[in-house]
């Protein structure tokens, strides 16, 4: 399985903005092919997502995606499977992913997360369809 640091990616972005607790914007704008100022407004404004501070995206980001193709689950907060499995079953397509307290995005098997951890459980699943 593949990692990409994503917090590498957006690092000049970060700094800029002076954020933290930032994986949420990370992860859409990778899963979204943003940039991370767009992901960053979208959920501010959209999700309510305050700076420096997370959102819980399994309650706040569906309803905010509605011109978008998405489907949702079957992972929740009670069927949950562990992170290698799910790549493993979805080693194609375009997933925003959350574990307890933290998103991530995966692309095609690939992570992108600030570090490499397959043993952890993912409690919401998302899956995106990027218009043609």
């Amino acid at each position: 399985m593949e990692f990409r640091n994503s917090a590498d990616m957006f690092s000049q972005n970060t700094k800029a903005m002076r954020e933290t607790n930032d994986c949420t914007v990370k992860a859409f704008a990778v899963v979204f092919d943003t940039t991370y100022e767009k992901a960053h407004a979208h959920l501010k404004h959209n999700c309510g997502r305050q700076n420096r501070k997370g959102v819980v995206s399994r309650e706040v980001l569906a309803p905010s995606l509605k011109k978008t193709k998405h489907r949702i689950g079957p992972y929740s907060k009670t069927n949950r499977i562990m992170l290698k499995n799910f790549i493993e079953k979805h080693s194609e397509g375009r997933f925003y992913v959350c574990v307890r307290g933290h998103a991530l995005a995966v692309i095609d098997g690939v992570i992108y997360d600030y570090k490499e951890g397959l043993r952890r459980q993912v409690t919401w699943a998302m899956r995106v369809y990027l218009e043609d």
